[in-house]
């Protein structure tokens, strides 16, 4: 080939190269004038967003910088329509990061359906920190069928500097620049959005006969939900059928009025065919459905419930579905995320899902101490006179804590308790030992000096108050399977503060009580642990008479040479 042809095939080339249109600007450079983020980017988080021309390739990278010695975070993200259809996504992604301490840094992936992430990471895992130039990292995640909503985003949390470039998003190992989107088919129930911005329910003079009513509802709105054919098929967003019945049944005059209305409500989602092929639950299971309340009602209502049951859904169901060893997968719950202090419908919807869910699928409301029949009418004055977000939160928590399981709790949605507890902690670790608050440890050993407190000190008084009265008040908004798990958890935020400083009373072997004005730290000052500081010495020793004692808390794989 002479060199002519050469040269024009090249110009050619690099001419169909340069008009190829990318869907997503994944690599920082499209950014109109004005815009202090390139297109389609915007900002999660507290930290500081720049765009740098320190790119790995092209001109331009997102910059993520903090000064923070806070618990935050930044992140420079993007968002584009799950329109695609596969079974495995993967980020690829490029970061350069410079002083990064007491915290990480990473790519991040997050896909959502139904108003809720359905898989996520972030890769806090790997610990990623310090100072290190250009590396390309990487994250795979399985692609759920109900996507809707794809994230990819840089992160960091702690304090230093962050950059981020040439973000490439595969579904199925294919380019999603290259693929053509599909129209995704969803059900009647995920397209319903009448009441995404509130329920307008306003539900007030909560007499006794208004509680017992609700009571009622509650029952068989979760009754229905569970075991209705047409709500398996996902043909109802049952959460908004609850708000359209309700205006009429805070109507309602008399228990005739009251059990006729939901007989028509059921009647209305569609005919429940008799079922031939249904099997009775097994006499010998050992999880069975509790429907003694069903017959207390009057005939009329109770016939039409008990033959909703036995020809009830048998087969794959909207709202529920088997998970890992056999436990239930709550599938399609919409979490609200932007209210944080809902209205009295959805304060009530609240309730009504988190009590059904216990009342058909926990497997222990034998152990518990009270029993859960009587929880719904306990607590529907409670979630209804919440007067703010604290009140609600602190509701949702207590009940949680009536299951008596220390892996039920607000994981995430409880900032406001969070701040109830305090923004400040004390400089020590605290343990209830035989029943006495005492002191474990340090959280940073130069401060040991300063603190005043000796290992093995007892705290008998916080601002005045005996510790045993704090730890009654406060016990019931911290779940846990047993006394002294609740205790350990209690004791980790007993001396936290708004304030800089805390009064104690607090004793010393024999010696008479001291007083002592103690001072607090932000969490990000402190090297703040919650169960245990994790012991690096060797996994095994030499006890008295010739015992040999081993640990498996740090235990590893490396075998010592004979």
């Amino acid at each position: 080939m002479n060199k002519l042809l050469i040269a024009l095939f090249t110009l050619i080339s690099w001419n169909c190269k340069s008009q190829t249109v990318e869907k997503f600007n994944f690599g920082f450079e499209n950014q109109k004038a004005g815009n202090s983020l390139p297109d389609g980017w915007f900002k999660w988080g507290t930290y500081d967003l720049t765009i740098e021309e320190t790119a790995h390739s092209g001109h331009k990278a997102g910059k993520i910088t903090s000064d923070s010695t806070t618990n935050s975070f930044g992140s420079i993200a993007y968002k584009i329509p799950a329109n695609y259809e596969g079974k495995t996504i993967r980020l690829e992604g490029y970061m350069k990061i410079k002083n990064v301490e007491n915290g990480v840094a990473g790519l991040l992936l997050r896909v959502d359906g139904n108003g809720a992430p359905l898989v996520f990471d972030n890769m806090q895992s790997q610990k990623i920190s310090g100072t290190r130039d250009w590396q390309k990292y990487t994250i795979n995640l399985e692609y759920p069928r109900d996507a809707e909503q794809i994230y990819i985003a840089g992160i960091l949390s702690g304090k230093g500097e962050a950059w981020f470039d040439d973000f490439t998003l595969y579904i199925d190992g294919k380019d999603v620049q290259t693929l053509k989107e599909v129209k995704k088919q969803f059900s009647k129930a995920r397209l319903d959005n009448e009441f995404d911005k509130g329920s307008q329910i306003k539900i007030v003079d909560l007499t006794p006969k208004k509680i017992e009513n609700l009571e009622l509802l509650g029952r068989v709105w979760g009754f229905i939900k569970y075991h209705h054919p047409e709500i398996a098929k996902g043909n109802y967003n049952w959460d908004y059928e609850l708000f359209r019945l309700l205006p009429k049944y805070l109507e309602v005059a008399n228990s005739r009025q009251r059990d006729q209305l939901i007989i028509d409500w059921i009647n209305a989602l569609g005919e429940v065919k008799p079922c031939s092929t249904c099997s009775e639950t097994d006499k010998n299971a050992v999880l069975r459905p509790d429907l003694k309340w069903i017959d207390t009602q009057e005939a009329a209502l109770k016939s039409k419930l008990l033959f909703v049951y036995n020809n009830r859904s048998q087969g794959n169901h909207y709202y529920i579905k088997p998970g890992m060893v056999g436990n239930p997968e709550f599938t399609n719950e919409r979490p609200y995320l932007n209210m944080p202090y809902p209205d009295d419908g959805f304060r009530l919807l609240t309730l009504y899902r988190y009590w059904n869910m216990i009342y058909y699928f926990f497997p222990y409301k034998h152990l518990m101490d009270e029993d859960w029949n009587k929880k719904l009418k306990v607590y529907i004055p409670v979630f209804l006179n919440a007067k703010d977000e604290l009140a609600y939160e602190m509701a949702a928590v207590q009940i949680i804590g009536d299951i008596q399981d220390t892996h039920a709790n607000l994981w995430a949605g409880a900032n406001k308790i969070d701040e109830w507890k305090g923004a400040n902690y004390p400089p020590v670790h605290l343990r209830f030992i035989e029943q006495q608050l005492a002191v474990t440890d340090y959280y940073q050993n130069d401060l040991k000096s300063l603190v005043g407190l000796k290992i093995g000190n007892v705290i008998t008084k916080i601002n005045g108050r005996p510790v045993k009265e704090i730890v009654k008040e406060k016990s019931k908004f911290y779940p846990a399977s047993n006394e002294p798990t609740r205790l350990r958890d209690i004791s980790a935020d007993l001396l936290r503060s708004d304030s800089d400083h805390i009064e104690i009373e607090f004793v010393s072997g024999n010696a008479r009580p001291q007083i002592k004005n103690l001072k607090l730290y932000p969490k990000g000052n402190l090297d703040v642990y919650r169960w245990y500081r994790k012991n690096k010495g060797r996994s095994f020793k030499m006890l008295d008479n010739n015992i040999g004692y081993i640990t498996l808390q740090n235990i590893n794989k490396k075998i010592s040479p004979k």
